[in-house]
């Protein structure tokens, strides 16, 4: 009997066609973003309500007691948009040194309360920074899957500075109704009569002189920043020339460093951009300049009366707001005495006891130290040095997105704001400025596909033959 020879294996094992891999991906992925609408729709939301808080009135208790709800809100957000669409939770430089002071602050907070008997309850002082990196983490959650989200931001933010800037305008002609809206929004000062220096210290829907100069430079550099991709429109042009001027009219005198150079810049960039139409712009906007000074010196008396060796301001702070942080520093050098929102600023300003830290201190640096002394400063410089750097490069990179470019450029213009505002007033305690910030940041990072491409760039990758594109 003849032996017969084993059949061989002729199974085959065929692999995967690489484009019928990539619909796979790609229909899941689709579908994912289909169930998750009502996620991103929650997203827009929280983001419109941050932005909405920056143009609300302070005295009136809505910020404080919405703060637990858009804090929370935000944080769900995050959480399910992270779970459902599956989006990376990116750290940067500034967010690491961010929570580390959070976690520093929140230490000499706890040390204060045991060592010297101050309250602690962990109230808004004690969590502004991390509810700040909550929208931060929103937006790059949220971004990855939806880049339109940059430019709905932009516009969105535009419009409640317009509507604040056109507030500030009727305020500096001293309309009835823009009045009384500035006594509503502060009542602590006339802006009519502003540290007897006479004048108008418009503060639109933003409380502050100081936080209307911000609501300028952010609506100037949201048009301004179309000068990286392209020629300004007549009322694009017009209407960032009027946020500088509305900056100007808010006559803080510590921000007009950055609207001094904000104005520079803006000039530069439209003659770089356009070398022919570069002398019209010039002298449009020096005859601008010099009608306002000339027809409106009366309402700009506060600013143009200033002696600087004399100032009555400066030297409030130097005799009697400043030597009490002199004082807590020498005591306290490396710890400080935490922050401490509980007790009212109103009778701790009128009854100030051995450890005042004070509303009126107006230096943020100085504010830095005593509330958690050196360490605190020192975690704190990198934030605004890491976002400075970050966003320049952001922003002078031709190859991203446009939109991505001009809300880096907007970034870098207010984190250098308030870095100068820090001089003289307390310009990091602004919580929902910090969040918008933070959000407008987390819109900065590159989306699944711009990160794709970065990876493709960085290491050399090919798309796969037969791989249709995306």
């Amino acid at each position: 009997m003849s032996k017969v020879a084993p059949t061989p294996n002729t199974t085959s094992v065929s692999l995967p066609d690489p484009a019928e891999m990539y619909r796979r991906i790609r229909d899941r992925g689709n579908q994912s973003i289909q169930g998750a609408q009502g996620l991103l729709a929650w997203n827009v939301a929280n983001m419109v309500l941050v932005m909405f808080l920056l143009i609300t009135p302070l005295n009136t208790g809505v910020m404080v007691n919405a703060l637990r709800y858009v804090m929370l809100n935000a944080m769900l957000c995050v959480v399910f948009g992270w779970w459902r669409l599956r989006s990376q939770i990116r750290m940067t430089l500034p967010v690491i040194f961010i929570f580390a002071l959070q976690l520093w602050l929140t230490i000499c907070s706890y040390l204060a309360h045991i060592q010297l008997g101050r309250t602690n309850d962990f109230e808004t002082s004690n969590y502004f920074l991390v509810m700040a990196v909550i929208y931060f983490f929103m937006g790059s959650v949220f971004v990855q899957h939806w880049p339109k989200l940059r430019e709905l931001a932009l516009k969105v933010l535009l419009l409640f500075v317009t509507i604040s800037a056109v507030v500030a305008v009727g305020q500096f002609l001293k309309l009835g109704p823009a009045m009384q809206i500035a006594a509503f929004y502060n009542t602590f000062q006339s802006i009519d009569s502003w540290g007897g220096g006479g004048g108008v210290r418009v503060v639109g829907l933003a409380a502050w002189p100081e936080w209307m100069a911000f609501h300028g430079l952010i609506g100037w550099a949201i048009l301004s920043s179309r000068l990286l991709t392209r020629s300004l429109k007549p009322w694009e042009f017009l209407g960032a020339g009027a946020f500088l001027f509305v900056a100007f009219m808010a006559q803080s005198r510590i921000m007009y460093v950055s609207v001094i150079l904000a104005t520079f810049v803006f000039l530069y960039m439209l003659i770089r951009n356009d070398r022919s139409k570069g002398p019209k712009y010039l002298v449009t906007f020096v005859v601008a300049l010099l009608s306002l000074f000339i027809f409106a010196q009366e309402k700009l008396a506060y600013v143009l009366d200033t002696d600087i060796q004399n100032d009555p301001t400066l030297t409030y702070r130097q005799e009697n707001a400043w030597p009490q942080a002199y004082h807590i520093m020498s005591e306290r050098p490396w710890v400080g005495i935490g922050p401490d929102n509980d007790f009212p600023w109103e009778v701790s300003f009128a009854v100030p006891d051995r450890w005042f830290q004070g509303q009126f201190l107006d230096n943020g640096y100085l504010l830095l130290l005593i509330w958690g002394g050196i360490p605190a400063l020192t975690l704190f410089m990198p934030i605004l040095f890491s976002t400075l750097g970050s966003t320049f490069k952001v922003f002078r990179t031709g190859s991203f997105d446009p939109v991505r470019r001009q809300l880096a450029f907007m970034l870098c213009v207010a984190t250098f704001g308030l870095w100068n505002n820090m001089f003289l007033n307390n310009g990091f305690t602004h919580i929902y400025l910090n969040c918008v910030l933070a959000y407008v940041g987390g819109l900065i990072m590159p989306t699944s596909a711009e990160l794709r491409q970065e990876q493709n760039d960085k290491y050399g990758m090919r798309r796969m033959k037969g791989m249709p594109q995306a």
